[in-house]
């Protein structure tokens, strides 16, 4: 029983992994849930900005734009 159980077990790991085709390649469904979550996390940003500024970061890139909203930690020496 112990044995068969085993070999089941293995079975199971062994099996999809020589069943894969290759990488794993995303459908647009799931690249479209990832863009849509992307810009609602970088709202959420522009939003808590202008709710600590009182206006919206003057950015002109996204590199820009992740430079404002990076967290600020002050970091004292021990």
């Amino acid at each position: 029983m112990k044995r068969t159980l085993l070999v089941v077990m293995i079975a199971m790991i062994v099996v999809p992994l020589l069943a894969a085709d290759g990488p794993y390649v995303p459908t647009d469904a799931e690249r479209a849930r990832w863009t849509m979550q992307d810009m609602n996390s970088w709202k959420i940003c522009f939003g808590a900005y202008k709710q600590d500024h009182g206006k919206y970061p003057e950015v002109k890139s996204a590199e820009e734009a992740r430079a404002a909203f990076e967290p600020v930690t002050s970091r004292t020496s021990p």
